[in-house]
């Protein structure tokens, strides 16, 4: 018989005790009378720091001068203003070509004498002549915009042929004040048609449809479509069928 090798032994368990506090709510008067010490007013604490009152690190810390967290109490700048500061400068610093004239055109003698230095410039012989070339037509263009102080659409400068064409397009548009009316902060106030456009790639859609017009339209071509699509399948069906 195999003795075991362990012996009992006794399990033993401590009780730590303390004194009980009969006064306990003695820390929360303690705490009120604990001395707060008042924030300085920054511009005193300034002055006390630039005269050398201020001697010893203990006298500056946090306990004795307390500033309020107020971005007059900051020194420096943020990053965002240091950001918008940068921007400022730079955009000052830029020199903005401005190479459309402040002086508008008003007058057909001037717009004439206009044209007639534009086509020089461009190097066609008369305001009756047509543009060569397209580069021809981008100096005319350039010139007359610069001049005249108005920008004609790039649309106008592609169907019109010549000198000629550019002038009639300023009185009709310009100098009859058609232009004017529209604003390009109201675009709801441009109304268009095709008769607007003269080219045949320019499609204009009439808008003035009431919607419940065009949604009906636009179920009728899709219920169109699909009986077509119909059609076709039952015709392929039939093909295979019969072969």
């Amino acid at each position: 018989m195999i003795r075991s090798g362990y012996s009992a032994v006794a399990g033993r368990r401590f009780l730590h005790t303390t004194k009980v506090n009969q006064d306990f709510f003695s820390w929360f008067a303690k705490k009120k009378q604990e001395t707060k010490v008042k924030a300085k007013p920054v511009q005193e604490v300034m002055e006390a720091v630039e005269q050398g009152k201020v001697d010893s690190l203990e006298e500056t810390t946090s306990a004795k001068v307390k500033l309020e967290l107020i971005p007059d109490n900051f020194i420096g700048i943020t990053k965002l203003e240091l950001k918008k500061q940068r921007e400022k400068e730079l955009f000052e610093t830029i020199e903005i070509n401005k190479w459309l004239s402040d002086d508008k055109v008003k007058s057909l003698e001037s717009l004439n004498r206009i044209i007639a230095e534009a086509s020089k410039n461009a190097g066609i012989d008369s305001a009756e002549g047509a543009f060569t070339d397209i580069q021809s037509r981008f100096a005319f263009a350039k010139s007359l915009q610069i001049k005249t102080g108005y920008i004609i659409p790039d649309y106008e400068l592609t169907i019109l042929k010549s000198p000629s064409d550019i002038q009639r397009y300023f009185i009709d548009n310009i100098f009859s004040g058609k232009l004017a009316r529209y604003k390009s902060s109201e675009p709801d106030a441009i109304h268009l048609t095709q008769d607007t456009y003269s080219a045949p790639n320019v499609r204009v859609v009439d808008n003035s449809v009431p919607v419940r017009e065009r949604k009906q339209k636009l179920k009728t071509l899709l219920k169109t479509v699909r009986d077509l699509e119909e059609e076709q399948t039952r015709r392929v069906l039939e093909e295979a069928r019969n072969s």
